[in-house]
């Protein structure tokens, strides 16, 4: 690992372009170590101080406590993580009609309570994971979890094996995709003239086709209103509107986010088509219709596709316009940032924090904030792989090496935005897990954008800071330059949580603004993007596809065999569907929808 000091008159210039390339190394703490201190959803892999005395005394290491559960990841969302691992790795032998053992019901996890196969709050107790992290199960030669899988099903026990509340079911017709070009046909009569070649949908039909009712269906419109406003570079927010007879058609003009083509560059819509696999041009007369009114070969999206792909890179970082370089985005017109951390401190309004312990986390961290116009911040926060030596803040307050960064930032509209640099501040899609995880990603990788989006559903976090009173306690550790520095950046507790209560407020107002809501229980936004995420049974898959299993058995000979395994029971990798997803509307040729002959090669 590189060392890069910084000094304390480089403190005073941490964010100036001149000095970032000093300031981060390669290690780094990821999206959800944020500036805010008060808890991730990130572990981290680094040595503490404790662990390395215990070694150096050669004393045998106490058990590892139980991990406490993670405040800022709902356990509802741990659960849906969980149910997708069960999905992966077990279904094929324990979900119906499959029964090995006697289970059938693997993802289901109200049974798996209510049969004793795990005991909320004892997973020593519980048998599940007893045979996972004995490695009897899934038989060898079987794909299995990987350890920090296992860890997400420990500590999903652990916390209690919260179950989701089962959304009500309701028997919704079919609803295909020749009915939802019929029905953007008739809405786009309504639209003016000039306005129809910047209309674009997102659909939920996928949704109402697995017996989603009203109030599903509503979660799924909060989640669509909260997604295009993130990803927006208006003034403005804008809630899609609803349309359609069955309530699954979210109608957004691009202008109102700035996704139209600048110049010779491809509208944004046009750029999200590229990232999607389940993109299809359909061959009807409605869909004829509608193509020529909007200018575009596929003018709808699920929500769903849309989201997991939008709120990821490389098209998280495009829809929203993250340059490649933390300089840039310091000084960037089109984001309407123009941070300059010199006249911040200047005008004595850069304030920082510094933080011993967030969450489950035990390394330290300092977050810096500077104010931008209309209730709208820039934080950035240094993070390290330890809390010893010069890593120490209570040592060095601001002589310290630090091991990366990350960025929180407020968008025109006042939603919040992201941004993961390396040692050269060049952005970077993922952190490495060696360093921190994401235990809602399958991977546990840190994403830049849906896992910041997790973290931070409802907002920026509290944070504590320990460098002030740690200086004015102890102020013959320090000379007078640095103890006045750290009084003037590291500002009183009170203070600093008046800061970040007043950016969360404009956050939430920003969020209401935008039509969506705030569920502290569950973000809709994050619950979309895990269920999209997870392999499919064939309810899920003729839902996507908007046909029947019926529909699927008329051609079971010429269907890719992974589909003729699922209807046959078990679950298709989500990957793998989306491969097949085109080709599978080919040959099924449903009457009225087409999938026009291009698509089909």
């Amino acid at each position: 690992m590189s060392q890069h000091v910084v000094s304390a008159t480089y403190f005073k210039h941490a964010l100036s372009p001149v000095v970032l390339s000093v300031l981060l190394s390669p290690l780094f703490v990821g999206c959800a170590d944020e500036p805010t201190g008060g808890g991730d959803n990130m572990t981290s892999d680094s040595t503490t101080d404790s662990e390395t005395e215990a070694d150096t005394a050669g004393t045998a290491a106490e058990p590892e406590p139980e991990p406490e559960p993670d405040p800022n990841v709902s356990p509802e969302l741990i659960a849906e993580q969980v149910i997708n691992i069960l999905a992966q790795y077990c279904s094929d032998c324990h979900e119906a009609p499959n029964s090995n053992g006697g289970i059938d019901y693997i993802t289901d996890l109200q049974q798996l309570v209510e049969n004793g196969v795990v005991i909320p709050g004892k997973p020593d107790e519980s048998r599940i994971l007893n045979r996972l992290e004995a490695e009897t199960m899934p038989p060898v030669g079987n794909p299995s979890p990987s350890e920090e899988e296992v860890s997400v099903i420990r500590e999903w026990i652990a916390a209690g094996a919260v179950v989701p509340t089962p959304p009500e079911e309701c028997d919704n017709p079919v609803y295909s995709y020749a009915r939802l070009y019929d029905e953007i046909e008739l809405d786009l009569v309504g639209v003016d003239n000039e306005d129809q070649p910047f209309i674009r949908y997102l659909s939920l039909h996928d949704l109402y086709n697995m017996g989603a009712c009203e109030s599903t269906l509503e979660r799924g419109r909060i989640a669509a209103s909260k997604l295009v406003n993130s990803l927006s570079t208006n003034f403005a927010t804008h809630p899609p509107v609803q349309t359609g007879d069955g309530g699954v058609l979210l109608r957004i003009d691009i202008r109102d986010y700035n996704w139209d083509s600048q110049g010779d560059a491809v509208d944004k819509w046009e750029q999200s088509l590229t990232a999607n696999p389940q993109v299809v041009r359909i061959d009807s007369d409605s869909a004829e219709t509608v193509r020529a009114l909007t200018g575009t070969d596929v003018p709808v999206q699920t929500l769903a596709s849309f989201l997991f792909f939008s709120t990821q890179p490389p098209l998280y970082h495009e829809m929203v316009g993250i340059p490649e370089n933390l300089d840039d985005l310091l000084n960037n017109s089109e984001l309407d940032l123009n941070v300059d951390p010199d006249q911040a401190i200047a005008d004595d309004i850069l304030s920082a924090a510094g933080v011993v312990i967030s969450g489950v986390s035990d390394q330290n961290r300092v977050v810096q904030r500077i104010p931008i116009a209309a209730s709208r911040s820039f934080w950035l926060s240094f993070d390290f792989a330890s809390n010893s030596g010069q890593q120490s803040i209570l040592g060095n307050p601001l002589d310290f090496v630090a091991d990366g960064s990350e960025v929180i930032f407020s968008l025109p509209n006042g939603l919040h935005a992201y941004m993961i640099v390396d040692s050269n501040g060049s952005r970077i899609d993922r952190a490495p897990t060696s360093i921190v995880r994401d235990p809602l990603q399958p991977t546990q990788e840190v994403i830049n954008g849906i896992s910041c989006m997790s973290c931070h559903a409802q907002g920026l976090l509290p944070a504590k800071d320990v460098v002030r009173g740690h200086v004015e306690n102890f102020p013959f550790l320090f000379d007078g330059e640095t103890i006045e520095l750290v009084k003037q950046l590291y500002i009183p507790q009170d203070e600093f949580q008046l800061q970040i209560d007043a950016d969360t407020a404009a956050y939430h107002q920003a969020i209401i603004g935008a039509g969506a809501e705030l569920i502290p229980s569950s973000d809709p936004l994050v619950q979309t993007f895990l269920t999209y995420d997870r392999n499919l049974d064939i309810t899920q898959i003729t839902a996507e596809l908007g046909v029947s299993a019926q529909n699927l058995t008329f051609v079971l000979s010429e269907l890719d065999a992974n589909l003729v395994s699922v209807l046959e029971g078990g679950r298709l990798r989500r990957d793998t569907f989306n491969e097949i997803f085109v080709d599978t509307l080919c040959t099924l040729n449903d009457p009225g929808a087409f999938v026009v002959e291009d698509d089909c090669l």
